[in-house]
């Protein structure tokens, strides 16, 4: 008996969709595995309900370049590292959002700006890490509003694999077996990466004389500041250091960059603390490019950050 083209049709998508319905729990779990790291963080950002004394949002000079574990050690809070790679304001305050959503609001809360903080050419720096917690409506309702995600991949969980570009599922294949993104001898903690020990300097220096600044980004800095404080806690902007080697800015509007900032924190009078300008930003040992803290760096950058959180946070005594 001989099928019509219809019949033939529907059996090719239903064996499609059962196909794809039973690899689906093999890739999600290659995926997991070599993100692990990733999968721990924003798996707790998203739908954790863990209470913290501080969280640190920023990017990936937060993300690698500030150590919780140490500033623990050393005031005795319970915090948790939020920075993403390639962040700017925009996702500052999605992520935020997002915790906020399962988490109550911490007792501080340390944003660390970057001189492309204000750049909104692109909101999300790698939007496909957000795929598995749509159940956060914060990051489902901005993946929409972006549309970075179409609205059938929310009814269909199994197809989103498909929206990993080709370095992410290659990842997902490494996973299988047994590959991480967390490489031997680095550091894996409270939302924390650490830089290899072993990365040796990269002087490159950025390829733009000016950074591009969107006039939303101070606007958003503005209502990120004033979400905090509605809640009735603390809110410090900070500038991570940076390697001056010959005292130059790294754009021509750097300062005016700096000033924006200095203006907002002003105006909802809180500090912006600017860490470029200590000593550690002098010692080229400290860093493994112009604007990223190597392994030693982070834990000197930690100890000093530690030592302004106990003013911060008004603590005395040993923790």
């Amino acid at each position: 008996m001989k099928m019509n083209a219809k019949t033939k049709f529907i059996l090719t998508i239903t064996l499609i969709a059962s196909t794809l319905l039973a690899v689906s729990p093999v890739l999600r779990y290659g995926q997991r595995r070599f993100y692990s790291h990733t999968y721990e963080r924003m798996t707790e950002m998203a739908y954790g309900g863990s209470k913290f004394d501080l969280v640190y949002l920023g990017s990936s000079r937060v993300h690698s370049g500030i150590d919780p574990s140490l500033v623990d050690q050393a005031v005795g809070t319970h915090s948790f590292n939020m920075g993403f790679d390639g962040a700017t304001i925009y996702e500052f305050k999605l992520v935020l959002e997002a915790f906020l959503e399962h988490h109550p609001c911490p007792k501080l809360v340390v944003l660390n700006l970057d001189l492309g903080a204000f750049d909104l050419s692109r909101k999300l720096f790698d939007y496909i890490q957000y795929f598995q917690f749509l159940g956060n409506a914060h990051i489902k309702a901005a993946l929409i509003d972006l549309e970075l995600l179409p609205r059938y991949a929310t009814w269909i969980p199994f197809l989103g694999f498909s929206f990993s570009d080709d370095f992410t599922r290659s990842n997902v294949l490494r996973g299988l077996m047994g590959k991480s993104e967390v490489m031997p001898g680095e550091k894996s903690a409270q939302g924390y990466l650490s830089p290899a020990a072993d990365v040796t300097f990269q002087e490159h220096l950025p390829d733009i004389e000016d950074q591009p600044v969107d006039p939303q980004g101070p606007v958003i800095l503005d209502t990120l500041i004033k979400r905090v404080k509605t809640e009735g806690k603390k809110i410090v902007l900070v500038f991570s250091p940076v390697y001056l080697h010959d005292g130059k800015a790294l754009y021509r509007n750097s300062n005016t960059i700096m000033a924006t900032m200095a203006q907002v924190a002003a105006q909802n009078d809180i500090p912006l603390v600017r860490y470029d300008q200590e000593l550690l930003s002098r010692e080229k040992s400290n860093f493994r490019n112009v604007s990223h803290l190597s392994y030693q760096g982070v834990q000197v950058f930690s100890k000093l950050l530690a030592h302004d959180v106990r003013g911060w946070l008004n603590v005395t005594g040993k923790p």
